[in-house]
């Protein structure tokens, strides 16, 4: 994972997961 966008992203899903 040498891509800060796809942190980024990941931890966007993780907090919508967290909101459902």
């Amino acid at each position: 994972m040498s891509s800060p966008s796809l942190m980024f992203t990941s931890g966007i899903l993780k907090i919508c997961l967290v909101c459902f």
